[in-house]
């Protein structure tokens, strides 16, 4: 196992993944913020969207995309 010390600072795939807990999981995380709900899942996905596009501190944001993982059929949805 590799010290996190010793790991190279850019991501070697140069990707970064955000992604929001399902609550049915027992992660034992409890952040020391509010969490935030929403009643449509694709209007906050997009609204994530255009926060990561309008982020200065983000330098390509070309190909930004976002899914929904769908529980029932175990796939990955686009949303656009």
């Amino acid at each position: 196992m590799l010290a996190a010390g010793s790991l190279p600072m850019p991501p070697a795939k140069h990707a970064a993944i955000v992604a929001c807990m399902d609550a049915r999981l027992e992660t034992g995380i409890k952040p020391p913020f509010a969490m935030e709900a929403f009643e449509d899942l694709d209007a906050d996905v997009r609204h994530s969207i255009a926060r990561v596009k309008a982020s200065p501190y983000i330098p390509h944001k070309e190909q930004v995309r976002g899914f929904v993982y769908e529980v029932e059929s175990g796939q990955l949805r686009e949303v656009m």
